[in-house]
């Protein structure tokens, strides 16, 4: 498991970041830059998402 990961995650489970679309555009520079997979890619963004859905 690489860095990226770990503190993209981290910083999603803790809520460090402004707005969703701004943690998501951090999300694609990193998987555009490949610091991280695409499966790694997948679960942070689906985690991201589940986060701010409507309940």
């Amino acid at each position: 498991m690489n860095i990226t990961y770990r503190l993209c995650k981290n910083k999603i489970e803790k809520n460090m970041y402004e707005t969703q679309e701004e943690m998501q555009q951090m999300l694609d520079v990193f998987f555009g830059v490949g610091r991280i997979t695409v499966d790694e890619y997948q679960e942070l963004t689906a985690i991201l998402e589940a986060r701010h859905e409507v309940a």
